[in-house]
Formats: C-alpha cells, sequence, structure tokens
C-alpha cells in the first residue's frame, strides 16, 4: 500500500538518513543507543501515538504508568484497542478545537506505535508543526509519515516501553494539561451537543454504540463508518476491528464473516450502504450460522464524498463520487434467507435495538438504517462548530 503523506512529496528525503536499530527484543542487553536515550531524557513534550493493535494487558500497564507519571501524552483510537485511564481517545474531537494553541501541543518527540492511525487530522497537525524526533518502533517498515523520521526502531511495544519507563526524563506539564484538560471538557460538549442532535447519522452511531451488548466485537466498515465511531468514546468493554491500510470498501463484509465464524463472542459490523452492496457475495457459502449482526446505515451513497473536502465541492458529487442510489438491502436478504429488520427515525431504531442482539437468536440478522444524505454533513458540520466554542 501507499503510505502517507501522499501528496506535496519531494525528493530531499534520503534513506541513509534514517537511523535503523537491531533490537531482536528477547534479548535483555539489547539497548537503546545513548544517542536516543539522550533525545528521550531531553524532550519535554512527548506524545505516543498508537495505531491499529489488539488488546494486550502488558501494554496497558506500562502505558498506564508513563501517563499517569506524566512521561508523556497518549493518543489512541478505537483500533488502538488501548485501555488507558489517561489516554487521548478521540483524537479528531479535540484537534478540531485546537486553533491558536498549536505550538503549545506541537511535540518535541512522536513515538509511533500500532499499525495504520485513521485520523488525517493529526496527521496534517504534525506535518505542519513537526516533531523535532519521530521514532517508528515496529517490525514493520518505518513510514515518514510526518517528514520528520528519525530512528526506525527494530522492537515490539512492550520490550521499548518497559525500556522508556525506567528513564528519569524532564517533561512540561503544560504540554500534558493542555490535552488532557482540553480532552475532558470535549466529552461534556460531546454529550451535550448529541442530546438534542435530530435524526442522523452522528446520532444513529451515538444509539448504537451505546447499545452494543458488553464482550461483543464490532468491526467498523471503511469508509464513514470507521471515521464516525472515532467521535465517540471508547468503550473498554468492546473490541474494535477494522479493514485498514489500503482503506478500500471491498472485503469489510467478508472479513467480519470470517472473523464471526472463529470467535465465540458476538460480532456486529456497522457498514455503509455502498461498502455492503459491494461486498455482497460475501453470503454465497453455507456458513450462515456465523454469530453476526451486521448494522447498514444506508444514507444512499457515498456520504463521505459530502464531508471531505474536494469532492464536496464539485458538480460530478452525486453521480461519480457520492454514487447516489435508492437500493435497499431486503431483497438481497431475502435472497440469501438472511433476517432483516429496518428502521427510519430514532424511535422505531430503539425499539429494533431492543431485541436486534439477542443472544438466544443464532445466524445472520440485518439491521438497515436509513438517513437523509444531505443533512448528515449538515449535522456533522454543526457537531465541530459546537465543540469548538
Amino acid at each position: 500500500p501507499f503510505c502517507e503523506p501522499l501528496y506535496e512529496t519531494n525528493n530531499s528525503f534520503k534513506a541513509e538518513h534514517v537511523k535503523a536499530i537491531s533490537w531482536p527484543g528477547e534479548k535483555s542487553h539489547d539497548q537503546l543507543s545513548d544517542d536516543l536515550i539522550d533525545i528521550w531524557k531531553s524532550s519535554e513534550r512527548k506524545l505516543i501515538l498508537f495505531g491499529m493493535s489488539d488488546i494486550n494487558s502488558e501494554t496497558d500497564a506500562f502505558l498506564q504508568e508513563l501517563t499517569r507519571n506524566d512521561q508523556l501524552v497518549l493518543l489512541t483510537e478505537t483500533c488502538s484497542n488501548r485501555q488507558v485511564d489517561l489516554a487521548i481517545k478521540t483524537i479528531d474531537r479535540v484537534i478540531t478545537t485546537f486553533e491558536d494553541e498549536n505550538e503549545i501541543i506541537q511535540p518535541d518527540l512522536v513515538v509511533s506505535l500500532g499499525g495504520s492511525v485513521i485520523s488525517k487530522k493529526i496527521k496534517k497537525l504534525l506535518q505542519d508543526f513537526k516533531p523535532s524526533h519521530h521514532w517508528w518502533v515496529g517490525e514493520a517498515d518505518a513510514q515518514n509519515t510526518f517528514g520528520a523520521l528519525s530512528a526506525d526502531i527494530k522492537s515490539d511495544a512492550n520490550s521499548f516501553l518497559k525500556q522508556v519507563s525506567m528513564i528519569e526524563s524532564i517533561n512540561k506539564q503544560e504540554f500534558q494539561n493542555t490535552w488532557r484538560e482540553r480532552n475532558e471538557k470535549l466529552k461534556l460538549k460531546h454529550n451535550e451537543f448529541l442530546g438534542k442532535a435530530p435524526y442522523s447519522d452522528l446520532l444513529v452511531f451515538d444509539t448504537v454504540l451505546k447499545n452494543l451488548p458488553s464482550s461483543s466485537v464490532l468491526h467498523m466498515a471503511n469508509s464513514t463508518p470507521v471515521r464516525y465511531v472515532q467521535l465517540f468514546d471508547q468503550r473498554n468493554d468492546i473490541k474494535y476491528l477494522a479493514n485498514r491500510g489500503v482503506s478500500g470498501i471491498d472485503g469489510s463484509t467478508s472479513t467480519a464473516l470470517g472473523y464471526s465464524l472463529k470467535s465465540g463472542e458476538l460480532n456486529v459490523l456497522i457498514t455503509g450502504d455502498l461498502s455492503f452492496f459491494y461486498d455482497s457475495n460475501a453470503f454465497l457459502h453455507d456458513y450462515r450460522d456465523a454469530n453476526l449482526r451486521i448494522i447498514i446505515i444506508n444514507n444512499s451513497g457515498g456520504s463521505i464524498f459530502r464531508i471531505i473536502p474536494g469532492p464536496s465541492s464539485t458538480s460530478q458529487l452525486e453521480k461519480f463520487f457520492e454514487a447516489r442510489h435508492d437500493f435497499s438491502a431486503e431483497h438481497l436478504a431475502k435472497f440469501y434467507g438472511l433476517d432483516y429488520q429496518r428502521a427510519e427515525d430514532t424511535e422505531k431504531l430503539k425499539e429494533v435495538l431492543s431485541t436486534f442482539f439477542d443472544s438466544s437468536k443464532s445466524g445472520i440478522s440485518i439491521l438497515e438504517i436509513f438517513t437523509d444524505n444531505e443533512l448528515n454533513p449538515k449535522v456533522l458540520k454543526s457537531y465541530f462548530e459546537y465543540i469548538k466554542e
């Protein structure tokens, strides 16, 4: 796959500028170099950006210690599956409100852990306000996303975190406080807006996420669903999964279905209409007893293109970008013999959700939720304007 940054690149970056460190991780005598230890010690504003990852209590324990001791700011997403109290888990929600404070929140050192990061806002922020140092930690190929890569550390996350947790360093309290205080204020603003928001994609996501049963596995399809979910506080009793990397809409249903066949938990897929229709051949098999609930948010096309800049302003939006349609999944559900329900307002949605996740009901069930494709982007825009106030 192509890696960020995808635009306005140049040829000034040279491979020899990256410092490669051979660190198997299992050998205790392998250590960070003295130069990197000095950078960690002297960096007053340290930030860890944790991408996609699996649940890991040991990783969480190291990060709990580092954040509670005010060593750094930790940014995560739902797909990070990190359960750390002081982590900033709604990156886009927080970053949107930073304007005059950009220099205050600019880190000296950024450490990338885990896989892909969904938020384009954090990538843009760190490209505009580059850290002095960017360390890539992991076995995968390093990505110079912010144009500031200075070290490629071949180590697993726990080995790295264990070592840096034992290094004493200076820290700028204002840096941590600014991020954390803003995060707490925006939780309140978020809830205030949702309390009076009209029926729309945003309110649908709020309703669905609140009603997910504990210990279920949530699969988020590309491209709108996975981005909307990042605006809501992470639930520690839910496992979050998504197809990220290439980031196409294809394969989201097939992946969720395949996972559910080997999973003992209830699996829930939140998908868009185009993504569902595109991968509808996922049901051409005999494994329809999978413990899977599929929630389709049908806003009559690729709603993401009404949100992102560029396509939203072109005259070709509806036909070529959004691919507007009036299809329903009802007949596909009948064709495959799947249970089907629909909702077109908040009252009906709550009524259906009260029994939709019933564990006594086996097999695949579909809930199709219809929303207004023109109202949705207006509500989302109003949401961001409200939390900025």
